[in-house]
Formats: C-alpha cells, sequence, structure tokens
C-alpha cells in the first residue's frame, strides 16, 4: 500500500490532487466516503444536466457543502441555513418578479 500510497502523492494531476487532500486528512476517508463521494459527483452532473434542459423560475442553493451526507444531526443547522438562504435570496428579488412567481404558483380554485 505504501508503494501506491507514494505514487498517487507523486502526481501532478488532479486525481492526485485529490488523494493528497484525503490523504492529509484525519482520519483518512473510508471506503463508505469515498463511494459516497462518487455518487454525489454522479447525481451533481445528473442535476447539471436536467436543470439545463428544464430550467426552473427559480433556483434556490443554500450553502451547506460542507456537511456530510450522513450527518443527520445536523438537520435543524441545514434547514436554519436553507431558511436564512431563501429568505436572502427572495429579499434581493424585485417586487415585479416577486408578483410574476406568486401569481404562476397560486393553486388552482
Amino acid at each position: 500500500m505504501t508503494d501506491i500510497k507514494r505514487k498517487l502523492i507523486a502526481g501532478d494531476d488532479s486525481v492526485s490532487m485529490q488523494f493528497r487532500t484525503w490523504l492529509s486528512q484525519e482520519p483518512l476517508p473510508n471506503i463508505f466516503d469515498v463511494l459516497l463521494a462518487s455518487i454525489n459527483i454522479m447525481e451533481t452532473r445528473i442535476t447539471q444536466s436536467r436543470l439545463s434542459l428544464d430550467r426552473p423560475d427559480l433556483l434556490i442553493q443554500p450553502p451547506v457543502g460542507h456537511i456530510r451526507f450522513l450527518d443527520f444531526g445536523h438537520a435543524e443547522e441545514i434547514i436554519a441555513i436553507g431558511y436564512e438562504h431563501t429568505q436572502r435570496q427572495l429579499a434581493s428579488l424585485s417586487p415585479h418578479i416577486l408578483r410574476s412567481l406568486q401569481k404562476r404558483n397560486t393553486p388552482c380554485e
């Protein structure tokens, strides 16, 4: 394993850079961290593809990238970040755009 580790650290490409980042972390990522990161990359690509084909009227993306996939104990933090970010984004919209969005999302009677 030391041979592989040495070869991966020595390279200058992006894969080697990712390995250097992982190897500098304490503790090192386990196989589940690596699998979840791979799935996350795939899901991100699929989401980007779908968003480019079917653009939403409004897209709000709260900054929660620092929270790991299985960190269930951070639900309150995630909700608070999402709420605050949404409030800031909505406040930055012009009243005309807000009225237009509200009309579009009014349920039919």
